[in-house]
């Protein structure tokens, strides 16, 4: 081979390292700014008679499509100032009504590579901003937080409808005394564990309600209900479902599909492996039980999937 094609050759191969260095010094930026968007310990609402964690188990790094917030009303939105500027009787008293509620939040895109974070950095934005806005106008948070997201979400993308991302998702309240009020856009639907009968109860899934997930059809809201002249299908309404903790030691787990499809060669861990662990460590804070779950999950098969929930404890 001439010598000069051989020095040409040489120069491409560095050239092509050098960018591969780029790259991956710009993912790893990526990667650590999406990271900080994840909820730690701090977030975690303080509610008398409720212990609250969470957990995400990334598939590829540090993050994917798996997100967990809380919302602290009494920290993070100032309750007292709020009600203090609120003249309206009715609001304030929603306000009031806040002091003994916390919101959490699991949400999952579709995908587990470290990109989608991305999506879950505008959800957490997104997120924040519309409850302070739901807490200004209305007092509390509606689903109508639901439906701002999802017009958000599917006005937003750029990419052919059926490449478009989504993301299931799933937000309740839980309260001192136990009630778990929530809205579920196609998300799993809670665990809940009786603590008395050492076994997870089964819901009525027939009386739960449900939507498509976030960005797949426009809110029934959104106006320009046609695309390239043909009719938009709009997806329904975001309905309000609740359950209760009825006894100390009783848990609602929320999860995302990551935990229920979790499997070793088609033995599932879930529900009877979860069931085992919550039966096991029933008795722990709720840290220590979301712990316990990571380890067994990791012990039982290597994860093909994000994995994340969150334990609600009545104590």
């Amino acid at each position: 081979m001439p010598y000069k094609k051989i020095v040409k050759m040489a120069e491409n191969i560095q050239e092509l390292k050098e960018k591969i260095r780029n790259l991956e010094r710009e993912l790893s930026n990526f990667q650590t700014s999406a990271s900080g968007i994840n909820a730690n310990p701090g977030d975690i609402p303080e509610l008398e008679g409720i212990d609250i964690a969470g957990c995400v188990l990334p598939l590829n790094g540090l993050v994917g499509g798996d997100h967990i917030l809380y919302a602290d009303f009494k920290k993070r939105y100032h309750l007292d100032t709020l009600i203090d500027q609120t003249r309206a009787k009715t609001k304030k008293s929603k306000l009031e009504a806040l002091k003994n509620k916390a919101g959490v939040l699991l949400s999952d895109v579709s995908g587990h590579d470290i990109t989608d974070a991305a999506l879950s950095g505008r959800l957490h934005d997104a997120f924040f901003m519309g409850v302070l806005y739901e807490l200004e106008m209305y007092g509390e948070v509606t689903s109508r937080l639901f439906e701002k997201l999802n017009t958000r979400f599917h006005n937003s993308s750029t990419l052919p409808s059926n490449f478009r991302k989504y993301m299931t998702m799933i937000y309740g309240e839980i309260t001192d005394e136990g009630t778990f009020r929530f809205i579920s856009a196609a998300h799993p639907n809670p665990v809940i564990f009786s603590s008395e009968f050492d076994r997870i109860g089964e819901l009525d899934e027939d009386n739960l309600n449900g939507s498509y997930p976030l960005g797949v059809f426009p809110s029934g809201e959104s106006t320009g209900e046609t695309q390239r002249g043909n009719p938009v299908k709009v997806k329904g309404n975001y309905f309000v479902n609740q359950i209760k903790l009825e006894s100390p030691g009783d848990i609602i787990l929320l999860h995302s599909d990551g935990l229920s499809d979790h499997n070793k060669k088609g033995d599932l861990y879930f529900p009877n492996g979860l069931e085992d662990t919550l039966r096991e460590t029933k008795h722990l804070p709720a840290e220590e039980i979301v712990d316990a779950i990571g380890r067994r999950v990791i012990e039982f098969a290597d994860p093909a999937d994000d994995i994340s929930y969150i334990v609600i404890k009545k104590v």
